[in-house]
């Protein structure tokens, strides 16, 4: 291949036969990628579902033969591939999202940093990017004369450039952010700075366009979860969640991941993973995404309910009382006491068994029932609490006991400081909607 013949270097000139220090009598031919990738883009957009289909599937197989040099061109393929996200053909969206999750997960970086290492200190004015020329075409001069030994005749060097892009301004602050937060999960997968970047992108277009969130939104997150590492998406989400700016778009998005983190099979592991917290790690992810979830305060409670943090829960319940209870707010309520009803909260409903030893979680669910209206869901959780003792008969807490059967790991987290912050973000959040109730109300 091109690859093996200029000594597995992405960069390094293909050198033909006939030219006088070659040294492989084997023809080889050389790949450029801008002219192949150019008629693929067009094709990517092409009526046809078998074509677009065809098109990414000519994406994967030329990242699987020559993955170093898709690597460097694939700035200018993620603005295809993320329109391609929005197709009416649930086949074409997998496939997408399977070119971006190899180009996430991609060995090349870390091989090219490994080769180059300051040479991809490249300033991003020092060379054209996004031409037919640029992307791969040979020029003239390039096919009458021998490149000098300090130029880079493969033009798939002059597309260094995209990939600098990545670490400008918010991108970059991005990473930083994201990297961090993924380490001190546990995370083990080789991710590279295209991960951030499509996570990123992908709130992104959500917050553009919530027609996509509602109808392909929970499909794109659970394929994604299966291409990657759950633990990954969902601890990079909650990391730029917890710094999103359109607050009112941070809760839509926070009930969307939070209802595919409990009803999705994709996130099984995940799920058990944070019921049992069984390592630090288990508890950092917790932490992340209680920062994150803190935008919905159902979302918050459900979550804590998950991990079996039951006197966190109770505190939460109590600092309801200072929330604004709207519509939606007993909405979600609703939902949550028909998740409580389903196999993914059988633990819980379990430990009413012994409401001596779960008396946080007792007061919790009582919580929930004196917010709702007498309406079907509160019926349903009244039938539930019926079920177990009398609470006035329940005689003074057993904390001992309690605390024994709570995960181990889960009293080193600091309970405290996110009650606080749960209090600061629904505060920040009251202050971004009074704006639009008081126009709501003029206009009335």
């Amino acid at each position: 291949t091109a690859e093996q013949a200029a000594g597995n270097d992405p960069l390094r000139p293909v050198q033909s036969p006939t030219s006088p220090s070659a040294a492989a009598p084997t023809p080889c031919t050389i790949l450029y990628l801008g002219p192949v990738l150019d008629v693929l883009s067009v094709q990517l957009l092409n009526k046809s579902v078998e074509t677009r289909s065809a098109g990414l599937r000519w994406l994967l197989h030329l990242h699987l033969k020559t993955p170093k040099k898709i690597f460097l061109v694939a700035d200018q393929l993620f603005t295809v591939l993320l329109k391609t996200l929005s197709d009416s053909s649930d086949k074409v969206v997998l496939l997408a999202l399977e070119v971006l999750a190899e180009l996430s997960s991609s060995h090349a970086e870390a091989e090219i940093t490994e080769i180059y290492g300051n040479q991809l200190q490249v300033s991003p004015s020092s060379a054209p990017v996004s031409s037919t020329a640029s992307a791969g075409s040979p020029t003239n001069s390039e096919a009458t004369s021998q490149p000098r030994s300090t130029e880079v005749a493969l033009p798939v060097g002059r597309l260094m450039p995209s990939v600098l892009r990545l670490t400008d301004s918010s991108m970059s602050s991005m990473t930083k952010l994201v990297a961090p937060t993924l380490q001190k999960c546990g995370s083990t997968s080789r991710l590279t700075v295209y991960f951030t970047r499509l996570i990123v992108s992908l709130l992104s277009l959500f917050s553009t366009d919530r027609q996509l969130l509602d109808k392909r939104g929970s499909f794109i997150i659970r394929q994604l979860c299966l291409l990657l590492s759950p633990k990954d998406v969902f601890g990079a989400m909650a990391a730029i969640l917890s710094r999103e700016e359109d607050l009112h778009f941070a809760s839509v998005m926070v009930q969307n991941v939070n209802m595919i983190l409990l009803t999705s099979s994709e996130l099984y592991e995940l799920r058990r993973e944070l019921k049992n917290t069984p390592t630090r790690e288990s508890c950092e992810l917790f932490s992340s995404l209680y920062r994150s979830w803190c935008h919905s305060p159902v979302a918050t409670l459900s979550l804590c309910l998950l991990t079996q943090a039951y006197e966190h829960s109770s505190d939460l319940i109590r600092s309801f009382a200072d929330l604004d209870v709207t519509v939606g707010f007993l909405t979600e309520v609703d939902r949550l006491v028909q998740l409580l009803e389903s196999p993914i909260y059988t633990h819980v409903r379990l430990h009413l068994l012994e409401p001596q030893r779960h008396r946080h979680l007792v007061h919790t669910l009582y919580g929930l029932l004196l917010l709702l209206p007498q309406t079907g869901a509160f019926m349903k959780l009244q039938q539930r609490l019926n079920c177990i003792p009398n609470i006035a008969a329940l005689g003074p807490p057993d904390r001992q006991a309690n605390e024994d059967r709570s995960p181990k790991l889960i009293s080193t987290i600091n309970f405290d400081e996110l009650l606080t912050h749960f209090k600061q973000t629904q505060a920040n959040q009251a202050e971004a909607s009074r704006p639009a109730r008081t126009r709501h109300a003029s206009k009335q």
